[in-house]
């Protein structure tokens, strides 16, 4: 009786794959022949406006974004899993333009705590000048504006640094009630949940390169949902174009990360992805060049001196070591990636 339960599970999960697979390629033939009818039509009517009309661009495969699909190919998914323009009209998340320092505007992604966020509610808050720089922040001043607001389910205000506080919400819908106050912005503070707040970042290894950002979001199943999916790219040293790598990143929902995902026949094992951040000012981690506050030093051999003058030998700036501060191997880079390790494993 036990081998014929488990046949029929693993008839059931074949079939499964089987169907999606199907599905995946009946979508793409019917994308083929709508754009086959398109172009006929804008032949017959605008020849000269066809390169235009339904030349698809070329994707642009960014490290971080993920790649934009033509409308003419691809119809609407049937998993939950999103690109970065599904994402944007999700309820967890809306879109604000805001104003850079030459003048343009910038659009950036307002993240939201999902219905259901066991916590902790984390809000960061800057202070802002009138060119949209960071200036100094004062926690007490910012206490003093949360009270008279009359917004009492606040845990703590922390001062993080020299222009950003951390507010610990005691809920979600006090969270997202500070981001879309619009007191604050008039009073030149910038309100921000950060996503990795609400979701978490993870990697999986080996993936063949052939499939694309919409095909792994037909096959990826998991136990916690997946937001996003991105290849990761790398530069090839010889055409100077971006290739895909056998990485890809899944931004999952809430606050931990499922120890394997589903693809295909195989369970794939989830690691952290972990971003790092090195000052190239003077070397040290957990900030950048514009926020350094301390002197210059050299990457090469660690002291401060002018680019005339060549270094006697290698001085690692962080662990001492013989090699460059930029070292992937360096001792202090590999301790200070393994401290930011997510958590990982099922929730409760």
């Amino acid at each position: 009786m036990a081998s014929i339960g488990k046949t029929r599970m693993a008839t059931e999960k074949a079939t499964g794959v089987k169907i999606r697979m199907e599905a995946l390629k009946k979508r793409e033939g019917e994308a083929k022949s709508a754009m086959r009818v398109g172009v006929k039509m804008a032949a017959k009517t605008a020849p000269q406006l066809l390169a235009s009309k339904l030349l698809c661009k070329k994707p642009n495969l960014s490290t971080n974004v993920s790649t934009n699909i033509c409308t003419n190919t691809t119809t609407s998914m049937t998993s939950n899993i999103s690109t970065t323009k599904e994402r944007e009209k999700t309820d967890a998340v809306c879109v604000a333009s805001v104003s850079t320092k030459n003048g343009s505007n910038r659009k950036i992604i307002v993240n939201k705590y999902y219905e259901g966020h066991k916590g902790p509610y984390f809000v960061c808050i800057d202070k802002m000048s009138a060119n949209n720089a960071r200036i100094a922040i004062n926690q007490f001043d910012l206490s003093d504006l949360l009270l008279k607001q009359g917004i009492s389910d606040i845990e703590e205000v922390a001062r993080m640094g020299y222009g950003r506080c951390k507010i610990v919400c005691g809920s979600a819908e006090c969270a997202n009630g500070l981001v879309e106050n619009s007191v604050f912005a008039a009073q030149g503070y910038s309100t921000r949940i950060f996503r990795h707040f609400v979701q978490k970042a993870g990697l999986i290894f080996g993936i063949p390169g052939h499939y694309s950002e919409e095909q792994l979001a037909e096959l990826v199943t998991s136990d916690i949902p997946i937001e996003e999916i991105v290849r990761i790219t790398r530069r090839d040293r010889a055409s100077g174009e971006r290739v895909p790598t056998g990485r890809v990143k899944l931004w999952f929902r809430g606050e931990q990360l499922p120890t394997k995902i589903n693809f295909l026949y195989s369970k794939v094992e989830v690691k952290p992805f972990v971003q790092l951040i090195q000052c190239f000012r003077c070397f040290r981690f957990g900030h950048l060049a514009q926020h350094c506050k301390s002197g210059a030093k050299c990457f090469k051999c660690g002291q401060d001196h002018s680019k005339d003058i060549i270094c006697s030998g290698l001085v690692c700036a962080n662990c001492k070591g013989e090699h460059a501060a930029t070292h992937p191997q360096c001792e202090a880079r590999k301790s200070v990636r393994h401290s930011k390790v997510y958590d990982t494993g099922k929730p409760n």
